[in-house]
């Protein structure tokens, strides 16, 4: 992975760190040559197969940051939105 993400020289140091000298940079070279053969048989394994209209689609989302219309907004919430929204400030609320 380290040798991936950056040189070889760095990757073989980050090793060097962690393991003590196991290998140099001619071994760490031959490595990732050996783990890139494998990427295009990977990837063709993995092939997704179309969607029916049987298929879930499942999304996770956080909502952070997104604005409600107000007409959307609960009676309560609506009450606090109003008021913050005659209340001076200088910086713009999140969502803003």
């Amino acid at each position: 992975m380290k040798a991936v993400r950056n040189s070889y020289d760095q990757a073989e140091a980050a090793i060097d760190r962690r393991c003590e000298g196991v290998f140099g940079k001619r071994q760490a070279e031959h490595l990732v040559m050996q783990a890139a053969r494998d990427i295009d048989a990977f990837y063709r394994q993995h092939i997704p197969l179309p969607a029916t209209a049987d298929t879930l689609l499942v999304l996770q989302v956080d909502g952070k940051g997104i604005v409600m219309r107000p007409e959307a907004l609960r009676p309560a919430t609506l009450r606090a939105h109003r008021a913050a929204r005659r209340a001076m400030r200088t910086r713009l609320a999140p969502g803003e």
